[in-house]
């Protein structure tokens, strides 16, 4: 990317909305589109999801360190403008103030995604930076993890009445609908007012607390004791987008046994049998692999155990080397290797089992996982991962 052409490109048609004889409503959808377009064209190269403006502006600004206060402009003039388009009695003196702040967001995000400065004839035109009244909200508690009981919910406040497991006699009010905090959890939040009934468990996750004692917490986690698999829910995110409901489906589908599965399967007890003994040859080990599952083998033709056995080697001599040299090189000891735990985390709901987790318990190692897959990649993302795939890391990690 010439980031100093394309910053140009943008600012001139910053210029073009300002100058052109353009309505109050149509300068404020003119600014708003391209702030989208400013922040796709800088993520375009990202081979990731985002199946949000939210989640791409809030990747971006990670991703370029852009300013707290500039983040709060930036997702305030997003909600804003979104709201007022939407009322047809808008007056022309709200829009024209609305753009105002929209072309500010812009020009600073051009300053900031490409770092190329605001022109002078620009500069000249946009509102001071006290223009805008409204700050981001002041902070004087933290708490990584809160388990609470929701009660009732006010919507007119945006807010949930609950009472907290740290501190039970009191109640305390938990702010949604932030925008750029957890307006991504919208959808939960009108599903627990649509599915569920008050009480309900919730597990609120990084939360601020203001100087009115409200909880802004990023992330709801609906009843946390019932713990989901996570292999499950990664399966849920493909390459097109998350599909929860690819969850339930799975449940009404039969059980099939196929040769893909079973050549999954024996690369996991090859896996298994090297770590153990890392000098085992193929011929010795593969004629254990009939008694993993011997009704499943019978139902396989004389070709598909042929074509089984073919594609277990490769997988063999790949898992081989990699016990012997890919371990190595990424300094992770065998010795210190367990193989298949299980984990759980209450704070998410959550329960998995590693193929192969490294702990050395020196405090000089960095953990590891290793995850096994034997099929083909299907439109990898930038680190050459399935979507699911990477989603199941991410929920190891």
């Amino acid at each position: 990317m010439n980031k100093k052409a394309t910053a140009a490109l943008f600012y001139k048609e910053l210029s073009k909305i300002y100058t052109n004889d353009l309505t109050a409503t149509e300068r404020l959808q003119a600014t708003s589109r391209l702030l989208n377009m400013l922040f796709i064209d800088c993520t375009r190269s990202e081979k990731l999801q985002f199946t949000t403006l939210f989640a791409r502006f809030a990747y971006a600004a990670h991703k370029y360190s852009l300013p707290k206060q500039l983040q709060f402009y930036l997702h305030t003039f997003r909600r804003r403008a979104r709201a007022i388009l939407t009322r047809k009695d808008a007056e022309d003196t709200a829009l024209q103030k609305e753009f105002l702040l929209g072309a500010k967001v812009v020009a600073e995000s051009i300053n900031a995604l490409l770092d190329v400065a605001i022109p002078k004839a620009i500069l000249v035109w946009l509102p001071p930076n006290d223009f805008f009244k409204f700050s981001p909200v002041a902070v004087k508690a933290f708490l990584p993890f809160c388990k609470v009981v929701l009660l009732e919910d006010d919507p007119e406040a945006n807010q949930f009445i609950a009472s907290a497991e740290h501190q039970p006699a009191e109640q305390i009010r938990i702010q949604y609908n932030i925008a750029e905090r957890n307006e991504n959890f919208n959808p939960t939040v009108q599903k627990i007012k649509s599915y569920f009934q008050f009480p309900l468990v919730v597990n609120l996750i990084d939360v601020e607390i203001d100087e009115a004692t409200r909880y802004r917490p990023k992330a709801f986690v609906i009843e946390p004791d019932y713990l989901v698999d996570v292999t499950a829910v990664a399966n849920c995110f493909q390459s097109f987008g998350a599909v929860p409901l690819l969850y339930l489906l799975k449940k009404f589908l039969p059980f099939t046994y196929s040769k893909y599965l079973m050549i999954g399967n024996i690369a996991n007890f090859f896996l298994d049998e090297l770590m153990s003994n890392p000098e085992l040859g193929f011929r010795e080990i593969f004629p254990k692999v009939f008694r993993l599952n011997p009704l499943a083998f019978s139902i396989f033709t004389d070709r598909d155990i042929r074509e089984i056995m073919e594609k277990s080697q490769k997988h063999f001599v790949n898992l081989k080397q990699m016990v012997h040299q890919g371990f190595a090189e990424n300094d992770i000891e065998v010795a210190d290797c367990f193989l298949e735990p299980s984990f759980y985390t209450e704070a998410y709901g959550l329960q998995g089992r590693l193929d192969v987790f490294y702990h050395k318990a020196d405090g000089e190692h960095n953990p590891a996982i290793v995850e096994l897959k034997s099929g083909k990649t299907f439109k990898p993302n930038k680190w050459g991962l399935n979507q699911n795939h990477y989603i199941q890391t991410m929920l190891y990690d």
